[in-house]
């Protein structure tokens, strides 16, 4: 999936795209069942060090999930601004 019009973060585009390789809209409990911790932070340092090429170590939706819900989290204006 690609969005060339839409200026989004590379990230944000990096795990849309795993989400969809690895079928993440078929894998059940996919944002409430939690990932190996390990896991998430090795391709969290990837990504923090510049290296965007983790699909290929992920094995498990959740790890993209995961790390998704960490991104949001750490946003300053978050996605659903508070006076909603």
């Amino acid at each position: 999936v690609s969005l060339p019009d839409l200026p989004i973060p590379r990230v944000l585009q990096l795990l849309i795209d795993c989400f969809y390789m690895f079928e993440g809209f078929r894998s059940e409990g996919i944002f409430r069942l939690s990932p190996v911790a390990k896991e998430i932070e090795k391709v969290r340092d990837m990504i923090d060090s510049g290296m965007y090429d983790f699909a290929h170590i992920v094995n498990d939706v959740h790890v993209i999930t995961g790390l998704l819900k960490l991104w949001m989290r750490s946003l300053e204006d978050p996605v659903i601004p508070f006076a909603l």
